[in-house]
């Protein structure tokens, strides 16, 4: 992939940030629109671990923790510099970190597969989990459409990427 390709962009951004803030000795890095800052110790660390199937996601996209109407949500910021919508999760069953989780393993899948969910389609980790995927306005009044997962879902269209959150 050339230089078009923004996760090949990504990892050798990162790859320069972590080097030079070694060099220079800095204490923190503020990394893209987002204007996330990070410790200088930590972002070498996860610089060192990435690569292109292991994306230090957590450096480049912001995952917002938030509560919407008393359930715990999580929104990301960022994801639009791979081509891809943000994505919006929540539930009132899981814990936040699962939550977390969840909504960054389809984070990931998003920034390495493009955008192939499509609005109706479902996700889950085993054949009979169907998790719907919605295209629809941001609940948090951000600009442009949002990929919605309400995780306490059931049902859907068809089943789509079952293999997403297998473990």
């Amino acid at each position: 992939k050339g230089w078009g390709d923004p996760i090949r962009r990504h990892l050798v951004l990162t790859d320069f940030v972590a080097a030079l803030s070694e060099a220079v000795g800095g204490l923190a890095v503020l990394w893209g629109p987002v204007g996330m800052l990070q410790s200088a110790e930590y972002f070498r660390e996860q610089a060192a671990e990435a690569s292109a199937d292991h994306l230090p996601l957590f450096l480049w996209v912001e995952f917002a923790l938030v509560r919407h109407d008393g359930v715990p949500f999580v929104a990301t910021y960022g994801l639009d510099a791979f081509g891809v919508m943000e994505v919006e999760g929540g539930s009132s069953r899981m814990k936040p970190i699962q939550l977390l989780e969840r909504v960054f393993d389809v984070a990931h899948y998003l920034c390495l597969e493009g955008p192939v969910l499509n609005d109706g389609d479902t996700i889950g980790g085993s054949e009979r989990e169907r998790i719907p995927v919605r295209h629809t306005d941001s609940i948090l009044d951000r600009p442009g459409p949002v990929i919605r997962i309400e995780f306490d879902a059931a049902g859907g269209r068809r089943g789509l990427l079952s293999r997403l959150f297998g473990r």
